[in-house]
Formats: structure tokens, C-alpha cells, sequence
């Protein structure tokens, strides 16, 4: 996109066309936005994604641990009966 930009850029120039010079500008800045909030949303959904995967490997062995019987925690407890 930026290199189609620039193809533009320089066919304006040499044309010495006014009124599309104005809109070079104002792609820039479009582009610039675009990038930044595609940067945003990418960093976003990798963020989300990797807090996704460390919650279930929170929740896999509490959900384990519910379920086992409670002599198995008397037997494995660190306190002297």
C-alpha cells in the first residue's frame, strides 16, 4: 500500500497536479492510523489468546485436585499425624 502510495506521489509531482497533492497527506496519515491499529488489535487478541492458555493450565489441576479423594491429601500432608 505504501508503495502504491509512493508510485502516486511521484506521478503527482511530476504532473505538477495542485489538487491532488492535498490527498497525499491525508494517505499518509490513513496509513500511519491503519498500521497502529492494526498493531493494537494484533497485540490485543495475542495478549487474550496467551491469557486464555495460562487460565485453563490454572484451572486443569484445581478442577484434578476437586476430585481426588480426601485421604489422598491426608496422606501426602506435611504435618505429622
Amino acid at each position: 500500500m505504501l508503495t502504491a502510495l509512493m508510485k502516486y506521489m511521484v506521478d503527482v509531482l511530476n504532473d505538477n497536479q495542485r489538487d491532488a497533492i492535498y490527498w497525499i497527506p491525508l494517505a499518509t496519515v490513513g496509513i500511519a492510523l491503519e498500521r497502529e491499529v492494526g498493531s493494537f488489535f494484533g497485540s490485543y487478541f495475542i495478549a487474550l489468546a496467551s491469557n486464555k492458555v495460562v487460565q485453563t493450565l490454572r484451572c486443569q489441576p484445581f478442577d484434578h485436585y476437586t476430585l481426588l479423594p480426601s485421604y489422598f491429601f491426608v496422606a501426602h500432608s506435611n504435618h505429622p499425624s
